[in-house]
């Protein structure tokens, strides 16, 4: 079967990318990766219960040192409702205790995987009972279950 001509093909994850995404396994967060909001592609979104989601992006590339795009994307997806935080390539490559502690400071309070015998339950609600007991699977959400978010 021939594919369309006018399929758009999203680029793999960048290694800063998948360092984030293992970041966010390992915390058993509940995230999308690479979807759409308002016309915009976002590298992570996290969903926080009782407060505005959390778009989380990891930025190196080119387009992401053009600062109108980038305040212009930031302008867009706060007024559909989610907090924006960004991480530098490099951040991830050297600091990577720090953007987990920020990530961490960012998170409190969402609910987490629980996993017991290898099976997803449910998902606890308070992170810190269960922190680092490799209780979750990292599973992500599916793309129309977070707020605002497009197929």
């Amino acid at each position: 079967m021939a594919a369309k001509k006018d399929a758009w093909v999203r680029a793999p994850p960048s290694f800063v990318e998948r360092e984030v995404g293992r970041m966010l396994h390992k915390m058993r967060v509940p995230f999308a990766h690479h979807q759409f909001v308002k016309g915009c592609e976002v590298d992570f979104l996290i969903p926080r219960p009782g407060r505005r989601g959390l778009v989380v992006e990891v930025d190196g590339g080119l387009f992401h040192r053009d600062e109108w795009r980038r305040e212009d994307k930031d302008w867009r997806l706060t007024e559909a409702g989610w907090d924006v935080i960004h991480f530098w390539g490099s951040e991830v490559q050297h600091t990577p205790d720090a953007v987990r502690e920020r990530l961490r400071r960012e998170l409190e309070g969402v609910p987490r995987f629980l996993r017991v015998d290898g099976k997803i339950v449910g998902v606890a609600v308070e992170p810190r009972s269960l922190r680092d007991r490799g209780h979750g699977d990292g599973r992500r959400l599916p793309a129309g279950s977070l707020p605002g978010a497009q197929p």
